[in-house]
């Protein structure tokens, strides 16, 4: 199968505009890149590797391209609230909200709330991140995915590590935003930083890293996007939550005392600043940490008809709260509404249960 892409650039450094045609056939037998200056002397072709990193470049100055990637940000649709991102070639493999409220990896225990991300628009022109849309992934303890500028161990040299955020600043900083790109049957996410969210482990099947690097054209930046089909029912209380298990030893109490703000809002969500109170727990488990709030506010009788909202930052979206506590003593700040309420009755919840819909990803996908 032949593609080709043709597009203008231009040379910062030299002020002068290159026309570039890309041509490029994917039966892995040879791939053709040339360039032309104005005056249309030809220029070396290029490396295989390289090519995706000058059509990647092509596409930030293009604005066919940049509608071509609007197009491919369909797949976060308005009415897309969660989604799992699965690798393509670790395939059982999906990312991943590690249980301490800070690490990323990948997992293959599907039905957890760990492996469902909630979908964030971000629209207009972010600095340093160029021009939207955009999305931010938040995760089952409310904290976002972003890359961090510490060196991955594993990946490629110039990777780094991605982590789970608070969102303490406005705008969002371009590590905490991503794009998704069309590529053969899946899509890349890229990062407002320039780089690529990337699985590792193709033949070390026992590494669970993943990191986000720059563009090399490997399969391993390709991921399945599956949209979970958000619900408005409320997870039951009685059964244990559906989170990662632990085969080791449970975490001890010294790893998992911390001070809980906490504050409850009114009907539509909101509260004051100056009315934090603070707690101090020494467990994990979401069930105590319900029932100690109840007690604190005076209102054991209706422990269960409150939803516990995790505010993992300033500027961050209330999370509701539906795993115990992230293992580690970090602060962490809650909000309490009350059922029935309207700031209760517009949260959405994942459906772990509901099966993957082949169809409806197709469907979006072809763009």
């Amino acid at each position: 199968m032949r593609r080709s892409a043709v597009d203008e650039q231009r040379d910062r450094g030299a002020g002068l505009f290159i026309y570039a045609e890309l041509q490029i056939w994917t039966d892995g037998q040879h791939c053709r890149c040339h360039e032309w200056s104005r005056g249309g002397a030809p220029l070396l072709p290029l490396r295989r590797s390289s090519v995706w990193r000058h059509l990647a470049i092509a596409i930030s100055f293009s604005p066919h391209s940049r509608e071509a990637a609007r197009r491919a940000m369909e797949v976060f649709q308005e009415e897309v609230h969660f989604v799992r991102l699965r690798s393509t070639v670790r395939s059982k493999k999906y990312l991943t909200a590690g249980d301490d409220g800070v690490n990323v990896f990948l997992c293959g225990q599907r039905g957890v709330h760990n492996t469902v991300w909630a979908v964030e628009h971000v629209e207009g022109v972010i600095p340093r991140a160029g021009v939207g849309p955009f999305v931010r992934f938040r995760g089952a303890y409310g904290r976002y995915l972003m890359a961090t500028n510490f060196e991955a161990t594993t990946g490629p040299s110039d990777g780094v590590i991605p982590e789970q955020r608070d969102l303490t600043t406005r705008p969002s900083p371009p590590a905490w935003l991503w794009q998704a790109f069309r590529r053969r049957n899946s899509f890349v996410l890229r990062n407002g930083t320039g780089r690529y969210l990337r699985a590792n482990g193709r033949f070390r099947r026992w590494h669970r890293d993943v990191s986000v690097a720059g563009d090399n054209a490997s399969t391993m930046m390709q991921w399945w996007i599956e949209v979970v089909t958000a619900i408005t029912t409320r997870p039951t209380l009685i059964d244990p939550p559906a989170q990662l298990m632990h085969p080791t030893n449970p975490p001890v109490e010294a790893e998992m005392s911390r001070v809980i703000w906490y504050v409850r809002g009114d009907s539509n969500g909101r509260y004051n600043e100056q009315d934090w109170a603070t707690m101090r727990v020494s467990t994990n488990s979401l069930m105590h940490l319900r029932f100690t709030l109840a007690s604190r506010l005076g209102q054991d009788r209706d422990a269960l008809q409150t939803t516990l909202c995790v505010r993992a930052g300033r500027y961050a979206h209330l999370s509701p709260l539906l795993i115990d506590l992230p293992i580690g003593n970090d602060p962490i700040q809650i909000v309490l509404l009350t059922h029935g309420t309207l700031a209760d009755n517009v949260m959405r919840y994942p459906d772990l249960d509901a099966p993957s819909n082949p169809r409806q990803y197709v469907a979006r996908s072809q763009i």
